[in-house]
């Protein structure tokens, strides 16, 4: 799992109906996306938006759309976010053309969308989104242009990524989660944590860039994404992580210090 991803392909750890409780991300469960599929493209943008329309009204009529409305706002941001970046989000229009892809992507979707309009920085500007995913189709990219948002290639997102953004990334292999957090820790964080991955027996020990995810654990307000049946398993195994105001990081860092010292000294 935590091995190193072909530059050309991405990989978005899926769950099966039948693998509930607490079975976490598996490769086994995983759909590979390659390069190529950049270029094929089977709908058109009128129909890719004749589709969001859809999938956005079962996301709008859900509990877990008024649920995440009443969670973001709720919370201080400090640094205040000022950009949006999602990551591998999936194609509106996959090879295979399955429907169940088609709607995972889309009430994703429709739950970024949900997110970024719930917070309004100073001044009412909005939030810039940014788009990477390598199995994004022509259709796909004009699509999301059309709603103002941008797209970029690999490794760009990754690079936007600072303190004063919010990153979500759902159901995604560790390793971009890692390269994700690289050079900052976000605002905020909606994806799979590292309670999810340890508790499946994931620990990445000798992996120094996983530190980087136990920082934004410790350093993180946390609660789970709205989920129920109706969206099963596309939110599965998601948390919201808050970052902590400067001075709670500062504690809880001083804290784990001093446990760790406590233990060193019983040795």
């Amino acid at each position: 799992m935590a091995s190193s991803i072909d530059e050309e392909s991405w990989t978005h750890v899926t769950s099966k109906r039948n693998r509930r409780g607490k079975k976490g991300p598996n490769v086994n469960d995983s759909i590979k996306c390659h390069a190529a599929a950049r270029t094929a493209t089977h709908l058109s943008v009128e129909e890719i938006k004749s589709d969001h329309k859809k999938f956005s009204q079962q996301w709008t009529e859900s509990d877990c759309y008024h649920k995440l409305k009443e969670l973001i706002p709720s919370k201080s941001y400090q640094p205040f976010p000022t950009k949006a970046i999602c990551l591998g989000l999936g194609s509106f229009d996959p090879e295979d053309g399955s429907w169940q892809i088609r709607r995972r992507s889309h009430i994703q979707l429709a739950a970024f969308v949900t997110l970024v309009d719930c917070i309004l920085p100073p001044g009412n500007q909005k939030l810039r989104c940014i788009f990477q995913e390598p199995c994004f189709t022509r259709g796909d990219v004009e699509f999301l242009e059309s709603l103002g948002y941008e797209v970029v290639e690999s490794p760009r997102g990754f690079e936007e990524v600072s303190e004063d953004a919010i990153v979500v990334g759902i159901h995604l292999y560790s390793d971009i989660y890692t390269k994700a957090f690289k050079g900052a820790i976000p605002a905020l964080f909606i994806g799979s944590g590292v309670d999810v991955w340890e508790s499946r027996g994931f620990a990445f020990k000798d992996d120094p860039q996983w530190e980087k995810m136990r920082l934004l654990h410790d350093i993180s307000d946390k609660i789970p994404f709205p989920d129920d049946k109706e969206f099963y398993p596309i939110f599965s195994d998601t948390t919201i992580h808050w970052r902590k105001p400067k001075d709670d990081e500062l504690d809880d860092l001083t804290s784990a210090v001093d446990s760790l010292s406590m233990s060193q000294n019983t040795i």
